[in-house]
């Protein structure tokens, strides 16, 4: 599979200034503890040939507690993922799309682990998609508790706390209007990729 990485850099950084944002402090003797480590994008072509979609890979550091009875200390269960992107276009009238997906593992084993979603190439050709998405927030769930938001978390132009409200008012209005296109890797032609570093996931009835 061939592919071109891409670092996230926002051309709309610099109007917004730095925020850090508050994080409740987790103990790994009391409860998980699970970071976000990098947020990557690419521009990936299935196997079987096809235009490129773009591929926003979540790489998260994860430790599970010591000290809960009944659960083994060197796993995390039930980790959810939920990825909110928002992609320039010139051929919306707000100049953005916004996508939302999520993704929930059975269980993950301590150390690294990477969630992936993908946008379709009709979307990446339609929206002449370059280089990743403007700004991204990443939540993340345990045993469906929303854990605080990071830094690391979220974009650079959304560590604001006026900018990050705004992104999330749009999520919460405009991506619905997208729902299902934004994809997990297991609704992906990439579902059988990166089987070292890809977990099982909870699949639902729909």
């Amino acid at each position: 599979m061939r592919y071109m990485k891409f670092t996230t850099r926002l051309l709309l950084a610099s109007l917004f200034p730095v925020l850090t944002l508050q994080v409740a402090a987790q103990s790994p003797d009391t409860e998980p503890v699970v970071k976000v480590r990098d947020v990557t994008f690419a521009s990936v072509r299935p196997a079987g040939g096809g235009n490129p979609w773009l591929e926003t890979t979540v790489e998260l550091d994860v430790r599970g507690a010591r000290n809960i009875e009944g659960k083994n200390p060197r796993y995390v269960d039930r980790l959810k993922v939920a990825l909110s992107l928002g992609v320039e276009s010139r051929f919306s009238k707000s100049g953005f799309r916004f996508f939302r997906s999520e993704a929930e593992a059975v269980t993950v084993k301590n150390g690294k682990v990477q969630f992936r979603f993908y946008l379709p190439s009709e979307i990446v050709d339609r929206d002449r998609i370059s280089g990743g998405a403007s700004a991204y927030m990443v939540q993340i769930y345990l045993e469906g508790k929303l854990l605080p938001l990071a830094a690391e978390n979220v974009s650079s132009m959304l560590r604001n706390g006026k900018a990050l409200q705004s992104f999330k008012d749009r999520i919460a209005r405009d991506a619905i209007r997208n729902e299902g296109i934004l994809v997990a890797q297991f609704d992906s032609p990439f579902f059988l990729e990166y089987s070292g570093s890809t977990p099982s996931f909870v699949r639902k009835r729909r």
